[in-house]
């Protein structure tokens, strides 16, 4: 498992794809292992947050125009993804803690999984524009939405 500490040992490039990596293989749940899973890619998120403003700060003394737009440009979707990653949080503590309506809460546990991928994809994408990194290897169709075969489960039932 990658913890935040880790993502120091790689350029911003690759930290960014360790946490995609991390996102895509380790899947939340309803449950309560799906609990931690949330904690451990909020605290992913953070780090690569506080990773790139720091870099972005010290990249701009030496006057890194390019790379410094990137760093700061991907940390808006990074934080739009953290913000969907705390509304699941919400509704996976809502599962465990209440009795409510299971499918609903899933199918919005799901909605904001997927926006936060789309977000982190967002952020990728924008960083990938900076001159000195390369580009990502591309997904295999299958692999794209992390979580949307759950979510179109869901809304079948």
């Amino acid at each position: 498992m990658l913890e935040p500490e880790d993502l120091q040992e790689f350029h911003s490039a690759g930290a960014m794809n360790s946490v995609l990596v991390e996102v895509q293989h380790q899947r939340i749940t309803p449950d309560p292992h799906g609990l931690f899973t949330a904690v451990r890619h909020i605290s992913l998120i953070s780090a690569l947050i506080t990773r790139f403003s720091g870099d972005a700060q010290y990249l701009s003394e030496q006057s890194v125009d390019d790379t410094v737009h990137a760093l700061i440009a991907a940390c808006q979707p990074l934080a739009t993804a953290q913000v969907h990653y705390a509304h699941a949080l919400n509704v996976l503590v809502t599962l465990h803690t209440t009795s409510t309506d299971t499918q609903e809460r899933e199918g919005e546990l799901y909605r904001h999984l997927d926006q936060a991928v789309k977000s982190l994809d967002e952020a990728r994408v924008v960083l990938f524009q900076s001159p000195n990194d390369t580009p990502p290897p591309r997904q295999s169709p299958a692999a794209a939405p992390a979580h949307a075969a759950r979510t179109s489960t869901h809304r079948k039932r």
